[in-house]
């Protein structure tokens, strides 16, 4: 791995993890941060939530998210999401929270490989013959990861489908 991509995923890592705890203490948990808890979790948020991301991971500002950088998203993502015991969302009503039932303290290193492995093989999966995921396939695969949670096809998330799908935060589709 080149330094210049090394550089890239720590760079990606301070700016994922400064927009996730954006105004959050690291050492809060959910209950004690000042950011409103979501109760439900709609496919235009998704939708919004998903453009969002994006942008994030486009450490390059090339226009599109490179294998790196979507792994990259997914690990720092989850380690959060442990660290923090909440996930952050993008709303049309700004960012906001849901707590996570079994949240860990820290992601072990077995599982940061099976959550890389993973991402890469559904980038490799959702991406097209140039290997790059542009912001349009990255919102598709995003929205797929949320039409799979969304179990009663009622468009929205709530209770134990927004658990699962903030729980699984960056597990993406298989």
């Amino acid at each position: 791995m080149s330094r210049t991509t090394i550089f890239s995923l720590f760079a990606l890592a301070a700016g994922v993890g400064g927009a996730l705890a954006a105004g959050v203490g690291l050492e809060k948990d959910a209950a004690q941060v000042d950011c409103a808890c979501i109760q439900s979790f709609a496919y235009s948020d998704a939708r919004l939530h998903a453009a969002v991301l994006f942008e994030r991971a486009d450490i390059d500002q090339d226009g599109a998210v490179s294998a790196d950088e979507f792994a990259a998203l997914n690990i720092v993502t989850a380690e959060l999401a442990a660290l923090n015991g909440y996930a952050v969302f993008n709303t049309a009503d700004g960012e906001r929270m849901v707590a996570l039932a079994n949240a860990q303290k820290a992601i072990a290193p077995h599982d940061r490989a099976f959550i890389e492995a993973k991402a890469r093989g559904v980038f490799y999966a959702f991406a097209n013959e140039d290997a790059q995921l542009n912001e349009s396939e990255f919102v598709s695969l995003e929205t797929a990861r949320f039409e799979a949670a969304d179990r009663n096809r009622d468009g929205a998330l709530r209770k134990s489908e927004l658990q699962n799908f903030a729980g699984n935060g960056r597990q993406p589709v298989a």
